[in-house]
C-alpha cells in the first residue's frame, strides 16, 4: 500500500494523518474507482457522519477518514485528469463539516474482487449551488453525452440513442442552445457548465450525480425504471397513514420513503426530505413523454 496525500478540510491544524487502523475507511474497488456516483455516495456519507457528530457536540475535532483506491489513473487516456484529481476537487468543493474532516488517500491493489456496497440516501451539497439567473447571461441547456455508455451492458444503448436524438430534435425546433458534458472533461469544467445551465438532461449515471449536489434542475432520460415518468413509489410507515408518492430516481433507489433522503444546508442543518431537483422524461416515445418534455423546455426549468 502506498500513501499518497492527506486532505485537510476546514481544519485549523494540519498534522494528523489518518491511517486505516484509526479512521473511517472507504475502500473503492476495481469496478468503481473511476465513477462520479461512487465518489458522491461514499465521500458524501462520511461528510454527513462528521457533521452529524460535530453538530451534536459529540466530536469536537476533525473527523478522520482513510480512502483506499486500487489504482490512481485516468478512466481513458484521452481524459484530461485522473481519478485522484476528481476526488480532490469534489472533497474541496463539498460543504465542510462544522469541525472539519481529514482524509488520507492510499493506493493499494485489490486482490479480492468484490463490489463495495453504496447507496444514494445522502445528497451532500457542494459549496456552489445552482440558482435561476436573472441577469442577461447566455441561456442554454446541457445534455450528458452518451458516448461513454456505448459498450456498457447496463444500458440499452440503441434505445437511449434514439431518445438522445429526439431531445436534440426538440431543442432545435424550439431554438434552444445546448452544451454537452462528458466524463472526458475536467470535473471543474463540468461544474461550471452545470452551474450556469437552465436545465440538464442526463441518463442515470455519470454527471447526473454531480448535478444532485449542485441542485441543478435535471431531467433523467432512458428506458430504465429510474428514469420513467410515472414510476412512483408510495410507502406507508407502520402505524400511521402515508399518502404521499415519490418519483423513483437514482436518489433513494433502494428505499423509497420520501423523508429518508438526507440533505444539509446552513439554515436547517441536517434534515430529511425528498430529493426535488430531478424529474424523469423516460424514453420520450409516447405522447405523454413528449408533452412532458415540451412543457419542461417551454417553462425554462423544472423547479
Amino acid at each position: 500500500m502506498r500513501y499518497c496525500k492527506t486532505l485537510y478540510i476546514n481544519c485549523k491544524e494540519k498534522k494528523h494523518i489518518p491511517e486505516l487502523h484509526n479512521s473511517d475507511v472507504i475502500r473503492l474497488d476495481n469496478r468503481n474507482f473511476q465513477a462520479y456516483g461512487i465518489f458522491i455516495s461514499l465521500i458524501g456519507e462520511v461528510f454527513f457522519k462528521a457533521e452529524r457528530l460535530q453538530s451534536n457536540n459529540i466530536l469536537d475535532k476533525p473527523y478522520s477518514v482513510s480512502l483506499v483506491i486500487p489504482k490512481i489513473k485516468k478512466f481513458k487516456e484521452e481524459d484530461v485528469e485522473d481519478n485522484l484529481t476528481r476526488i480532490e476537487y469534489i472533497v474541496n468543493n463539498f460543504v465542510a463539516p462544522k469541525n472539519g474532516i481529514v482524509i488520507s488517500i492510499y493506493e493499494a491493489v485489490e486482490n479480492v474482487k468484490i463490489i463495495t456496497p453504496f447507496d444514494f440516501f445522502v445528497v451532500w451539497p457542494f459549496k456552489k449551488q445552482w440558482e435561476k439567473r436573472k441577469d442577461n447571461h447566455q441561456e442554454y441547456v446541457t445534455i450528458q453525452s452518451i458516448d461513454s455508455i456505448k459498450n456498457n451492458n447496463n444500458y440499452n444503448f440503441e434505445r437511449i440513442e434514439k431518445t438522445y436524438n429526439t431531445i436534440f430534435k426538440e431543442l432545435n425546433n424550439i431554438g434552444l442552445d445546448y452544451k454537452l458534458v462528458d466524463y472526458r472533461m475536467s470535473v471543474e469544467t463540468v461544474f461550471d457548465i452545470l452551474l450556469n445551465t437552465e436545465l440538464f438532461f442526463s441518463w442515470s449515471g455519470g454527471c447526473y450525480y454531480l448535478a444532485g449536489g449542485l441542485n441543478v434542475p435535471t431531467l433523467g432520460f432512458g428506458d430504465g425504471p429510474l428514469t420513467q415518468i410515472n414510476n412512483f413509489a408510495g410507502l406507508m410507515p407502520p402505524g400511521r397513514e402515508f399518502k404521499d408518492k415519490i418519483l423513483r430516481t437514482c436518489w433513494g433507489e433502494s428505499f423509497m420513503h420520501s423523508k429518508r433522503i438526507v440533505h444539509y444546508d446552513k439554515q436547517r442543518g441536517i434534515h430529511q426530505r425528498a430529493q426535488s431537483n430531478t424529474f424523469n422524461i423516460g424514453s420520450v416515445e409516447t405522447k405523454e413523454e413528449i408533452q412532458f418534455l415540451r412543457e419542461k423546455l417551454l417553462c425554462g426549468n423544472i423547479l
